[in-house]
């Protein structure tokens, strides 16, 4: 009987304690910002061994590691928090906005991606273009391998149903 009751009350106050720890109605939606404020440490390490990896595994010589290094945070950009319309974002138009304001706002939106996209290209060619044969050999191995490979493009499921990459 004892052993009755203590595996009925047991769920029943982790239940409540569960309950206790909710977020309040008001409070529903996590802040990201925060949190990955306090986390900023453990990304910017994480960063940097994926640098050094990466820099190990094509055989960079230390004079390239700046061109390596510019292509990784040209590729870490894009992420803006909500009302945050940072540099080269257009402001989104008032909600009372007419339909043409907000085409055109839709308009400049995606002249900023595609300007942003370019320069990544270009950071990515002139890094590119800065590594001996040897080395463009093994980032082409390391993209397939991030990348899937052209069997994953062709219609094959590789990893992750045939999404195009392995796991990253």
């Amino acid at each position: 009987m004892r052993f009755l009751a203590i595996s009925i009350l047991l769920p029943l106050a982790a239940g409540v304690a569960v309950a206790q720890s909710a977020p309040q109605a008001g409070n529903a939606r996590p802040d990201f910002a925060r949190w990955h404020q306090q986390h900023e440490a453990e990304f910017a390490q994480a960063r940097k061994q994926r640098a050094d990896d990466i820099a190990l595994l094509i055989g960079l010589r230390p004079d390239q590691r700046p061109g390596l290094d510019q292509l990784l945070a040209s590729m870490e950009g894009g992420h803006h928090e909500a009302g945050d319309e940072g540099k080269d974002r257009p402001a989104r138009p008032a909600p009372s906005a007419d339909f043409s304001a907000k085409l055109d706002w839709m308009s400049q939106r995606i002249d900023a991606k595609d300007s942003a996209a370019k320069q990544r290209i270009e950071v990515a060619r002139r890094f590119y273009a800065s590594l001996d044969a040897g080395q463009r050999q093994r980032f082409d191995a390391l993209d397939r391998l991030r990348h899937g490979g052209a069997m994953m493009h062709r219609g094959g499921h590789g990893m992750r149903g045939g999404h195009g990459r392995m796991g990253g």
